[in-house]
């Protein structure tokens, strides 16, 4: 009688031993589940805002130069020497439209186009042409056509907001923004000139 009390005794202690066991095994899994749906869950989130704050850095950017750049708003003003050394001056009421090309030495596609600018001139002689570049001490000094004024700033740059180059802007004038975008080829600058009226008028944004 002993001897199957102690045996009943050992397989309960025995059933107890193993579901112990399967608990502490069911244990692991759900915290190993509940440690990876964590990770999980953070890196969306990680993701999520990282992408959020690309966006805005992209709309703020877009915001910042679009507050410049608007049709028919105000042009930056300036006055600064160019490469022959006379002062060259944007003022409110210039009298004459001006094209202003952004560029880099680095840039090919810039001074192509920068030796083809005389080209405007057949239709609209009385276009004022400045390019501008940032400065560049070490970078080697290229031809600049006849009636085109070259302008090393990074200042004017940084108020225009350029991001990329090449890249025009158009003002009347009236010291207005008559038009701007990018440009691979001179044959673009012919375009606008055709089609973009540059006398000014009385209707401009504020």
């Amino acid at each position: 009688m002993r001897c199957r009390q102690s045996q009943m005794k050992c397989a309960r202690s025995g059933k107890g031993d193993d579901a112990m066991t399967t608990f502490l095994v069911i244990s692991n899994i759900v915290l190993w589940v509940v440690v990876i749906l964590q990770f999980l869950l953070f890196f969306t989130m990680t993701r999520s805002v990282s992408q959020f704050l690309k966006r805005f850095q992209i709309n703020a950017t877009d915001t910042a130069q679009n507050a410049v750049l608007l049709l028919g708003s105000r042009a930056p003003l300036f006055s600064e020497l160019d490469h022959r050394g006379e002062i060259v001056t944007l003022n409110k009421n210039e009298g004459r439209a001006t094209l202003l090309l952004f560029t880099l030495d680095t840039c090919s596609i810039c001074q192509s186009i920068i030796e083809k600018l005389p080209q405007l001139f057949k239709d609209s002689p009385d276009l004022r042409v400045i390019v501008v570049a940032p400065e560049d001490l070490g970078a080697p000094v290229k031809p600049i056509p006849d009636g085109v004024s070259m302008i090393r700033s990074h200042s004017i740059m940084e108020n225009y907001k350029i991001q990329n180059v090449p890249f025009f802007v158009l003002i009347d004038a009236q010291g207005y923004v008559a038009d701007f975008d990018h440009i691979g080829n001179i044959s673009d600058l012919i375009e606008v000139m055709k089609f973009t009226p540059l006398k000014g008028g009385d209707k401009h944004a504020g």
